[in-house]
């Protein structure tokens, strides 16, 4: 039996529904030295009456130094992963993944750990955890974790264990404050180092927690992180609070979606005013969906404004409390792809500065926004002013029953690469612009599926579709 174990490096049990145990090693009676099995990667699956994995201290029979991934899902009967004298043979392991089990901490107590645990996971690059609505904590007793190597953390509807923490009560503070429970509901993870220095991309999705960062985080904690994915993540008010601007130099992607209580994306009061407009220089793709209570991405009379002259596409979908979607001043060198979708508090979309900064702008879509009036704002330019969108092809208006105009000022306005136009379900819009406006590349506006209309130009075209619109032929 001892051999075979030995031997063993690939082990998936699925669809047992009987087992309650996979490793039981009590009945081995062991006389040489402790042996090495040489199990790689171990999957479980569809095991409703599994109780635990190991017996409760398996490494006095085996060690599991060349564990390398490790994957559990829907086994409602699990408590825990890892007996904790387990953990210091987990110096290959690089990948954990859990969902849908009952798991109430990663880590078991068991009598090999000190009063103050310290684990390790030096080659771990994956974690995920995923719908473990019984997780509490990391492990039940003081303790910390280090993740060297950690590039991807995913922690999915896990509602009863708070992530980051800096620090943990005392057993007198807790024993004081009459809550012995708190000692069972630990962080999953305690910041007091520098905290995963490697990791590049971060979701959190509908874990009950009122913030997400802590200002006490080392300042070099979480400083290569590229991807960063909230989603119904409790009552959260600022996505990226001041004082992680300046850790999250590095980040490309931003997406936010269904939290309810957010109420601004980028919080720029109060931390290093003098150098927080570079501090997300890189960062290409924000997506934000289904944002009941965004009224703005950063506040107006914020100095000064980020640096977002790298974004390439900014999407704003279902934020119907948004009153502006930047500010006057910001400029969008690279951006792409500006899409915004049912977004009701919306009167305009832009401003001029902020037009005559998207000098690469390809795909403009604007739509289900019932008070939108103009796409671009009046500043009372003068009558000369020139916007120029160098390289838009394609222009979508769409359910806008209060838009007026693309502009109302006297603006000139130029598209020499524009060649797909969609004005479908605009019943106000009397005209594309009151100032000049050449399109030579365009020859037909879609008003419906399959139905196309050209008129000499795009002003004429429009003011046509109005008439016809209000049968005014």
């Amino acid at each position: 039996m001892l051999k075979r174990l030995q031997s063993l490096q690939f082990l998936k049990t699925a669809d047992c529904s009987s087992l309650e145990e996979v490793f039981d090693m009590e009945g081995i009676n062991v006389k040489e030295a402790v042996a090495v099995t040489q199990l790689s990667k171990l999957i479980l699956q569809f095991l409703p009456k599994v109780k635990q994995i190991w017996n409760k201290e398996p490494h006095r029979i085996l060690t599991f130094q060349n564990l390398k991934s490790v994957m559990i899902d829907q086994c409602q009967r699990l408590k825990n992963l890892f007996p904790a004298s387990l953990v210091r043979d987990l110096v290959q392991l690089q990948e954990l993944q859990v969902w849908s089990c009952g798991i109430e901490v990663i880590v078991a107590k068991d009598n090999g750990v000190e009063t103050t645990a310290k684990f390790v996971f030096p080659k771990v690059t994956s974690l995920r955890l995923s719908h473990l609505h019984q997780l509490r904590s990391f492990y039940p007793g003081a303790h910390t974790s280090q993740w060297p190597l950690l590039k991807e953390l995913k922690v999915r509807e896990c509602p009863e264990v708070n992530l980051f923490a800096f620090e943990t009560p005392t057993f007198q503070q807790i024993h004081h404050m009459g809550n012995l429970d708190m000692l069972i509901h630990q962080p999953l993870f305690l910041v007091q180092q520098v905290a995963f220095p490697n990791l590049e991309e971060l979701t959190l999705d509908y874990n009950n927690a009122t913030e997400i960062w802590q200002e006490q985080f080392p300042v070099n904690s979480f400083c290569r992180l590229r991807v960063l994915n909230v989603c119904e993540y409790g009552d959260v008010l600022v996505v990226i609070l001041s004082f992680m601007l300046q850790r999250l130099h590095n980040l490309e992607k931003l997406n936010g979606k269904r939290c309810s209580s957010v109420k601004e994306i980028f919080q720029l009061e109060g931390h290093d005013e003098e150098n927080q407009a570079k501090m997300l220089g890189r960062l290409r793709e924000i997506w934000l969906r289904d944002l009941p209570g965004l009224t703005h991405l950063w506040k107006e009379n914020s100095k000064p404004g980020l640096d977002l002259q790298s974004l390439e596409s900014l999407e704003v979908w279902n934020c119907d409390s948004l009153i502006n979607l930047t500010p006057c001043s910001v400029s969008f060198q690279n951006l792409d792809t500006l899409d915004v979708w049912s977004c009701g508090s919306l009167r305009s979309l832009i401003s001029p500065l902020v037009a005559k900064s998207l000098v690469k702008l390809k795909k403009l879509k604007m739509g289900g926004s019932h008070m939108m009036e103009v796409v671009v704002e009046n500043e009372g330019g003068e009558g000369a002013d020139e916007i120029v969108f160098c390289k838009l092809q394609h222009m979508v208006l769409l359910c806008l029953p209060n838009l007026t105009s693309f502009s109302s000022g006297g603006y000139i306005f130029s598209f020499p690469s524009l060649e797909h136009m969609v004005v479908e379900e605009c019943p106000k819009m009397k005209i594309f612009s009151s100032g000049p406006i050449t399109t030579p590349r365009l020859e037909r506006v879609e008003v419906a599926d399959d139905e196309w209309h050209w008129q000499d130009d795009l002003n004429t075209t429009i003011h046509n579709l109005f008439m016809r619109t209000h049968g005014m032929y």
